[in-house]
């Protein structure tokens, strides 16, 4: 399932991942918008959670290395909220 939405968002991710790793200071608090725009479009474009996590993990492994245990409860966590955003009433 990839839209073209998904797509550039996907892309805008892993390059933000790459520089939050390569600056060496952890997980901005800055990537949280970013991670659940891509969320939110994977849901949009009719993706399901589970695909979602998997390609989220997928992502944080490739553009984090070792750093991966690091990145992987923020962004999984942002995923869910970013994936659910807007489907319930407050």
């Amino acid at each position: 399932m990839q839209s073209h939405a998904v797509e550039a968002l996907s892309s805008q991710l892993a390059e933000a991942l790459r520089a939050a790793h390569a600056a060496g200071l952890g997980v901005p608090p800055d990537l949280q918008p970013v991670v659940r725009d891509f969320a939110k479009a994977w849901r949009v474009a009719g993706g399901e959670i589970g695909a979602l996590l998997v390609e989220a993990k997928r992502l944080v492994r490739e553009y984090t290395g070792t750093h991966e245990p690091v990145f992987t409860p923020k962004i999984v966590g942002w995923t869910i909220a970013g994936y659910f955003d807007g489907t319930t009433k407050s």
